[in-house]
Formats: C-alpha cells, structure tokens, sequence
C-alpha cells in the first residue's frame, strides 16, 4: 500500500498569510507548491489530465488567510505564495516545509507563516508551475483497448503502423486501422509529409511542412454526427490557418491554428465558428459534432461550444491543407487520427482519450 492509500485527509502542511506591514489576513492569495518530491509531482502530472479535476499543487487563502495541503508524500516542499492580478500588490514569497510521518503512519503537521512584502515589480509572476519528474521513462504501456471496440470506427491513421517507412522519408500512403480501408495517400512527391521515427513524446507522427504537405482521404459519411480525435503537435504561425481536416461537400473544416489574427481553434460549417485559444506543444484534440451542437475538448477538457449545422462528409477530403490543397497548409506532427460517424457518449469518448493519453503520455 502506497504513502498515499495508507491514510487519507490529513493535513499535512497548514499556513497562514499576512501583510508584513499591517499584520493583517491575505484572502484570495494563491498558495502554490513549486517543489516537491517525485511521486507527488508525478501524481500532479497525472491528475492534470483529469477532466475536471482540481489542482493538487495550489491552493487559495481563506477569509482569514489560512491555507492547507491534504495528504502529501513524505519529502521537502518548496511553498511559494504569490497574488493573482494585473497589478499584484505583494512579492512571491516562499518557504520549506518537511512532510513525514509517525510510527504510526500519521502525517505530522507542520506549519508556515508567510508575511507579505508590497510588490517592487521585479518578480515574474506566475511563479513556475511543478514539473513532472525528469527520470528515464520506459516505452509507454498501450492499453488493451483498441478505438475499433467501439461501432462506427470509420477511420484510423496510427503512425506506428508505418513499420517499413525509414525516418525522414516521404510518405505517399498512410494505411488505415479501422478495416474500412480508408487509406490517405499522396502520390505528388513534393507534397508528401515525412515520416519521423521519435517525435511525439517518443512517438512516430507525419510531419507537415505548412507550405505543400496534405493527404487526401476516400471516406464518404452520409451522417452528420461526428467524433474525431487527433494527436498533434502544431506551432500556430505564418499569418494563415492550419488544417487538421476538410470535407468538401457540406462543407465541414477543422482549422487547428487560424492564425490570420489571433490564434484560434475554429471549423466551419459554412459559417466559421471558435472554440478555443490555439496552443502549441503535443496535444490531444477532440471534436464531437451532435444534431445542432459542436463541441471541443483539449485533454479530455471541455474547451469550447458553439451551433453546428449538420453536414456529411463527401466530395473531396484532405488532411493537413484545405480540400483543394492549395491552401491552409498545417505546420507540424501529426500522430493518429480516430474518426467516428456518430456523437460518442461521454463514456466512449473518454475511453479513447484515456487510450490516447496513455500511449502519448500527454
């Protein structure tokens, strides 16, 4: 049994935050661990890609300005306290606090004080967030389950299923999973994307220059509801938008970065509609389409909702560029591609998820 099964809801540190001139409680100060063990910078890692899940690692002072952490690891924590705003009125200021425990296994509570000092405006606020632990990491375990356990699987582009492709080298097809033989090809040469052997969290993936680089699909869906998901790694930039999807008919067009002003995650359904704040770095990406309602997940997150005019998938159908492929090139690493011609249910949504954030470690 784990430190963390042997007893649960203790207190293990308890503070209190003042102004250093006056003496008085700081509410609504933001209360952050910074450093900490492995294991408990490992679970913060971890519950992060909860759904809905709170914080392990920060927390708010009380009306009185009392905080506290539940149930840590034994270990040194480094506590930072800082206030959130444009114009801060106080420092950061940190502290060390030592967890253990008793013969017993009860956690002994230790205690921290931390007096506020007016902010000179030479700290860098937010304070760094807690890092996963750096430490030699086996190849990530691949769950038993496989997004085809699920009905309506009607596409599958996996980049691990490249298995005689060298790195770097062009890629004229990406054969599909699902058993629906779905491939994207390419037979143009000079817009083919690059296959690369350990780019996503030590992954595979498809490189896509944003300039030339699409593939184009021979799936027709006659539905309407959709589930796709996608693991990717885009920087936004170049001033245009970044394609993950277009169908031609209907016309349904998934943007990763519009990038022409703001970066932003949007689709049209013949009206162009955002979701979200693009971001770079690897990422999992949902997008699930039912009757009149599109919405936009980020790690199993909800990130965005918006009206959806129900559209099939026909005529022309490309990945990477708009479906012509002239335009709307996507820059970047393009991993696995599930597409589903239904609106999963919560629960077979977050199983794929689960499956993907698995593999990735992301």
């Amino acid at each position: 049994m784990s430190d963390w099964e042997y007893m649960r809801r203790h207190i293990a540190i308890a503070g209190l935050v003042t102004d250093a001139e006056t003496g008085t409680a700081v509410p609504d100060a933001c209360v952050q661990i910074t450093a900490a063990p492995d294991s408990f910078a490992t679970r913060v890692y971890l519950q992060a890609k909860l759904a809905g899940s709170r914080p392990l690692d920060r927390t708010t002072t009380r009306a009185d300005g009392s905080f506290y952490f539940l149930d840590l690891p034994d270990g040194l924590y480094t506590v930072t306290t800082w206030m959130p705003g444009r114009a801060p009125l106080y420092d950061p200021f940190d502290g060390e606090s030592s967890v253990s425990r008793d013969a017993n296994g009860r956690i002994q509570t230790t205690q921290l004080h931390f007096a506020l000092l007016p902010y000179t405006g030479t700290a860098v606020l937010p304070p760094a967030a807690l890092a996963a632990p750096e430490r030699p990491v086996p190849a990530p375990l691949v769950p038993a389950f496989a997004p085809t356990n699920l009905g309506g699987c009607r596409l599958w582009l996996d980049a691990a299923a490249l298995t005689a492709v060298a790195n770097g080298q062009a890629v004229a097809a990406w054969p599909d999973a699902s058993g629906q033989q779905h491939d994207a090809t390419q037979p143009e040469a000079a817009d083919q994307p690059a296959y690369q052997a350990s780019a996503l969290n030590g992954q595979p993936a498809l490189q896509f220059n944003g300039e030339t680089h699409f593939l184009t699909l021979p799936l027709a869906e006659t539905a309407t509801d959709h589930t796709f998901f996608f693991v990717y790694d885009n920087t936004p930039g170049g001033g245009h938008s970044h394609y993950l999807f277009d169908a031609q008919s209907g016309r349904l067009a998934l943007n990763a970065a519009d990038t022409s002003s703001t970066a932003n995650v949007r689709f049209s359904d013949g009206t162009w509609r955002t979701l979200d704040s693009a971001t770079s770095g690897p990422q999992v990406l949902t997008w699930r389409f039912a009757r009149d309602k599109a919405e936009l997940f980020r790690h199993g997150m909800i990130m965005g909702t918006a009206a959806y005019t129900p559209r099939p998938l026909t005529g022309q159908l490309t990945l990477g560029a708009n479906y012509q492929g002239r335009s709307s090139f996507f820059a970047g690493l393009i991993a696995e591609i599930i597409y589903y011609n239904r609106a999963l249910p919560p629960a077979e949504q977050q199983a794929v998820e689960n499956y993907l954030h698995g593999r990735y470690v992301i």
